[in-house]
């Protein structure tokens, strides 16, 4: 969103740009409008305190001010498109999208139908031969999150920044403390505020709207010139926050954290300091057995692991773990479960109440494995990360033999000796099993069959010839998969390399964005009530599960009801290196007569510095929609202002699924079998897309 100083100085801009007669001024002035000459009464504007003086004058029109649209948008922050075909202005900001449509009472404010104060209509203006499309200033700034009175004496608009009310808070200091057990961000705000949260990824950031607050810290270094704090602070993985006014209208003050990896956290209002708390809760977040290069393990995961005890305990012969200073996540995988293993029995996990090895008010996670009497505790390793205990139960990974999954669709298999020695490779059963024999004298290996079961191998299984004093390594592989051996028959190292190019679509990944969602519901339907963020996220689940069931890599913006900035769903997808961008929203017009499926693209054929083909890609998804939709066809339209679409890196799409303002299309679009035809058609010109660049 426009901050609050980026529009100061935008006026400070306009203030020296803009030239006209005395805003106070009387006079009248005539201009065309609807065919015919018709004299206004000239209004004075003044803007934060600072008289302004337009090129057109504002004029009042049945008592309200009018002003060029594109000065309104501009000089508060805002970008305007003009849509000639539907004679419409759209005014947009981070947060706030503005359809005007000329001669219409009615405006949409994101997806919702506004009745425009008086009926006062946006006109066209011919002034000195120029056509300006003039609009309602008060409308549109008190949108906007602004303020306007009016002077009769000197019939000036006066626009300010809003009060602040008795039910809403300031946010006055911002500060970092590694007091306690955790490290908190505390907010002094005076009061409890109500607030809202959600991730972000690459980098990892925990974000916080602080509801109904305004941003105005007294005294804190790392302001900086467009009023957001920076504050680095390294300390306890949290690397940095950033604080600034998101929205004023209604007042919302975000914080943005950024961690070194996802942190548990817990917010609340301590009544003592008048303070916000964010705390960084350490949590273990999991306890899980799994299978690493052959051997068996048990992960503890959490935000900080390291700070442990271990104990080796007999009668009943078991290993207990306690992670100090940290709680446990029940929302995630932790609870007591048995363990179908040669070693363990069950694994179980608790909050420890603290006995005389620790203090009264110590925090304790304590994990328990319950092993067989018949194991020896002694071949347990393990290793430990700030965030990870991994546990091996029947010691440490062999470093003689490694599987490993190199890309999407590729692996590799190598044997490792300490010596130079032979290896004998055969193609057994049409190539479906692989064979390796190695001398025993020059390599350690474990007599056992090990289960794979990915894309590549189905089991490896390690036998040996006493006849011939050999080990003989066979891997059975998956249908379609393909080999080649790497390494020369003799040396130290014996490398496979194999692939399943069965699996065209593994190395693709599609970010699929559902518009809208949390603070903004999109578009509304006018009989049933449909949110478009509502819909647009059924819809890309659906997608979503077609695309992973053929193979393909997914990522989702959002895959619930929260906020995402325009910015972030540009940001991941770029950070991830997608392989295509597909935004799924619902249209709204102010006619119920508009009706169909369209489909946006960012106009890279105009841009020498945009290589993208999402042209190409638009079209595709627009006759796929047309062709299983069965609705009008509204063909591909370029926007260049469109943020998601110009932002992003690889090519782009914005799907237009139906008009919820529509009566017909209202009703399709509540139904389970339209919603499933959509993601079906975007699956398809998915697939048709890849088939045609692949085939080039």
């Amino acid at each position: 969103m426009k901050k609050t100083i980026a529009m100061v100085l935008m006026l400070v801009m306009l203030l020296t740009s803009f030239i006209y007669a005395s805003p106070n001024s009387r006079n009248m002035v005539t201009m065309l409008m609807d065919g015919r000459n018709t004299d206004f009464h000239v209004a004075g504007l003044k803007m934060f305190g600072e008289k302004i003086e337009t090129d057109v004058p504002p004029v009042l029109h049945n008592s309200r001010t009018l002003l060029p649209v594109r000065f309104v948008a501009e000089s508060m922050g805002a970008e305007v498109e003009w849509d000639q075909e539907q004679y419409a202005a759209t005014i947009t900001t981070e947060d706030k999208e503005i359809l005007l449509m000329i001669d219409s009472p009615l405006a949409v404010v994101n997806g919702e139908i506004k009745p425009l104060p008086d009926e006062v209509a946006p006109k066209i203006l011919t002034y000195k031969g120029s056509g300006r499309t003039m609009v309602p200033v008060r409308f549109v700034a008190e949108v906007l999150g602004l303020e306007v009175d009016w002077d009769n004496d000197t019939r000036t608009a006066i626009i300010n920044y809003r009060e602040i009310s008795e039910n809403e808070g300031v946010v006055e200091n911002i500060r970092f403390t590694k007091g306690g057990v955790f490290p908190e961000i505390r907010i002094q705000t005076g009061k409890e505020v109500e607030f809202s949260t959600f991730r972000l990824s690459n980098p990892s950031r925990l974000v916080f709207d602080l509801e109904n607050t305004k941003f105005d810290l007294k005294e804190n270094p790392g302001i900086a010139s467009n009023s957001t704090l920076n504050k680095h602070i390294g300390e306890r993985g949290i690397v940095s926050l950033r604080a600034s006014q998101f929205k004023t209208n209604p007042l919302t003050t975000r914080i943005v954290v950024e961690l070194e990896e996802d942190k548990n956290h817990k917010t609340y209002y301590d009544e003592a300091t008048g303070e916000m708390v964010i705390s960084f809760i350490n949590y273990v977040t999991s306890v899980t057995t799994e299978t690493m290069n052959m051997r068996e393990a048990i992960v503890i995961k959490g935000d900080y692991v390291k700070n442990y005890n271990m104990m080796k305990l007999q009668n009943p012969n078991r290993l207990v773990v306690d992670i100090k200073d940290s709680f446990l996540d029940y929302s995630g995988n932790i609870q007591n479960f048995i363990v179908d293993s040669n070693n363990i029995k069950g694994i179980r996990i608790s909050e420890f109440q603290p006995d005389h090895h620790y203090k009264p008010e110590d925090k304790i996670s304590r994990v328990v494995l319950d092993l067989y009497e018949t194991y020896d505790i002694n071949k347990m390793e393990y290793i430990v990360e700030e965030d990870l205990m991994i546990i091996f139960l029947e010691g440490k990974p062999l470093e003689t033999l490694q599987y490993e999954e190199t890309d999407w669709t590729t692996s590799t298999f190598r044997l490792t000796s300490n010596v130079v020695t032979n290896y004998d490779f055969r193609i057994v059963n049409s190539g479906r099993r692989l064979e390796i024999s190695i001398p025993k004298s020059d390599i350690q290996l474990p007599l056992e069959t090990i289960r794979i079961d990915d894309h590549i191998i189905d089991k490896i299984t390690i036998n040996e010839d006493n006849r011939r004093n050999e080990y003989i390594v066979e891997i059975q592989l998956k249908e379609g998969v393909e080999y080649k051996v790497i390494s020369p028959g003799r040396g130290k190292e014996f490398l496979l390399e194999l692939s399943n190019k069965d699996l065209k679509y593994r190395e693709m990944l599609i970010v699929i964005d559902p518009g809208h969602g949390g603070s903004d519901p999109g578009a509304i339907s006018p009989v049933k009530k449909i949110r478009e963020s509502d819909l647009a996220l059924d819809v890309s689940h659906r997608l979503n599960k077609l695309l992973v069931d053929a193979g393909f890599r997914t990522y989702m913006t959002r895959d619930k009801d929260t906020t995402v900035s325009l910015v972030d769903r540009a940001a991941v997808a770029n950070q991830l290196e997608a392989d295509l961008f597909v935004s799924v929203h619902a249209n709204a017009f102010l006619s119920t007569s508009a009706n169909g499926v369209e489909t946006l693209y960012y106009p890279s054929e105009n841009d020498p510095k945009d290589h993208r083909n999402n042209k190409r890609v638009a079209q595709i998804f627009q006759n796929q929609m047309v062709k299983t939709l069965g609705r009008r066809d509204r063909g591909i339209i370029p926007r260049d202002r469109v943020y998601v679409l110009r932002e992003t890196e690889m090519p782009a799409v914005l799907t237009e699924i139906g008009f919820l303002t529509n009566p017909e299309e209202e009703a399709l679009l509540a139904t389970e079998a339209y919603k499933q035809l959509a993601a079906e058609a975007m699956f398809q010109a998915i697939t048709t897309y890849f088939e045609e660049i692949n085939n080039k």
